[in-house]
């Protein structure tokens, strides 16, 4: 932009003193900076909504699910996602603004809003095959295999912990560095 400016004020095609020019160029480029930095925000904060609104529809599709098979409601408060979720969300909700600047931290976020939106998915097809076995004929009689699918909920579910481990760390790491 600046080279733009000094090219117009050599052509003699803008009647400016070159201090009009630089500090026109100025409260551009201070313009563009506050944007990126509005969106940069706005974006993380994006992200953190997002993860909370994932993590709201799961707890009605655990809900469901506990309703419909006392099979899978054990194994799934073995593997305490309910927890887990509300100490992401609440992490999330309460990152100060060093952290959500780092880039480093929106790439934690975003892994486990992708992670979360894979346990969703998982949880989902669970909750659609017991309320489909639970209007069969004989369903007390007959047998539900959704041993897939607890399998990758469970798969699902380590990976969240690792990539909410990751956040932890990344977060104490920065902590450090600002002291």
């Amino acid at each position: 932009m600046i080279f733009i400016c000094i090219e117009l004020y050599k052509s003699n095609l803008l009647y400016l003193n070159l201090n009009e020019i630089i500090k026109i160029t100025v409260v551009y480029m201070a313009l563009y900076i506050a944007g990126q930095l509005i969106t940069m925000t706005i974006g993380r904060h994006l992200l953190s909504k997002a993860i909370n609104d994932s993590t709201s529809n799961i707890y009605s599709s655990l809900s469901s699910i506990y309703y419909y098979s006392k099979s899978a409601k054990k194994l799934i408060k073995e593997l305490d996602i309910e927890n887990k979720l509300r100490t992401i969300e609440t992490t999330c909700t309460t990152l100060d603004e060093s952290c959500i600047k780092s880039r480093s931290v929106e790439n934690c976020l975003e892994a486990i809003h992708e992670i979360i939106l894979n346990i969703k998915c998982d949880l989902n097809i669970i909750n659609k095959k017991l309320a489909k076995h639970k209007k069969k004929y004989f369903n007390s009689w007959r047998s539900l295999n959704v041993k897939k699918h607890i399998s990758d909920l469970e798969f699902h579910c380590g990976i969240l912990d690792k990539r909410y481990d990751l956040l932890a760390n990344t977060i104490t790491i920065l902590h450090n560095n600002n002291i």
